[in-house]
């Protein structure tokens, strides 16, 4: 057929490419719930608390700041893995629109140039 592209196979292609879509903005959901747990888990210094009377403070309050250090990396590494897994969805989701309408103009001109021979 001169190279054209099937069309079953561009839907397929298509079809496997959104499904990929879908899979990434379900991640994205996914994560929601966790970044909302993260978000409320916080331990008052006390909790790092050594029962060393010469150390107890600067060991507690060293100990708390690397918690919340640690913490906050992974909130903020949470909610980029939402917004980034939705962009990726959405981002596939074109891609497989374009795919297809690529392939039907595709398939148009090249039904054209066949017809004009």
């Amino acid at each position: 057929d001169g190279g054209s592209a099937d069309p079953p196979a561009a839907q397929a292609a298509g079809d496997a490419i959104r499904a990929e879509g879908a899979r990434w903005r379900e991640m994205s959901e996914q994560t929601k719930p966790i970044l909302s747990q993260v978000g409320q888990m916080w331990l008052a210094p006390i909790a790092f608390a050594v029962a060393d009377p010469i150390s107890a403070g600067p060991v507690m309050l060293d100990n708390f700041s690397i918690y919340n250090d640690v913490r906050e990396s992974l909130q903020k590494k949470l909610s980029g893995a939402v917004e980034e897994f939705l962009q990726i969805g959405m981002a596939l989701e074109k891609l497989a629109q374009e795919y297809e309408n690529s392939d039907h103009r595709s398939l148009i001109r090249l039904g054209e140039i066949y017809k004009a021979g």
